[in-house]
């Protein structure tokens, strides 16, 4: 049983192309298919009550990660501040000191400040 929805490969490929366009400042021919399979992967994430889609080999560099992994994030909706600092995107890093110290991990930090898995959350 899978608890994460997967986007198909040729939707994911659409979607990883427009990506990687963006990133190297290409033109983007097919915007009407890229929104009409953000609209049914958000139908699908909704409909069936899933939280998340994980999405491998996003760009094609590590470099282009954090700035396709925004482009990405924008392409379903706007951004909302995930922090009090108003940050919109939070590399997930686990606080040391904090989980030392606490014996409920689960109950007592943020996903984002936990080492229970995740790379980038928005």
């Amino acid at each position: 049983m899978k608890f994460y929805y997967q986007i198909n490969k040729s939707d994911l490929r659409v979607i990883k192309d427009c990506i990687n366009n963006r990133i190297d400042k290409k033109k983007i021919s097919n915007l009407d298919e890229i929104k009409k399979i953000i609209k049914r992967v958000k139908i699908s994430l909704s409909s069936k009550n899933y939280n998340f889609t994980l999405v491998k080999g996003l760009t094609k560099s590590k470099k282009n990660f954090e700035e396709g992994f925004k482009i990405l994030c924008s392409l379903f909706g706007t951004l909302v501040p995930q922090n009090s600092a108003g940050d919109k995107i939070i590399k997930v890093k686990p606080k040391i000191n904090l989980l030392k110290k606490i014996k409920n991990k689960k109950q007592n930090l943020r996903y984002h400040e936990t080492n229970l898995g995740g790379s980038y959350h928005s």
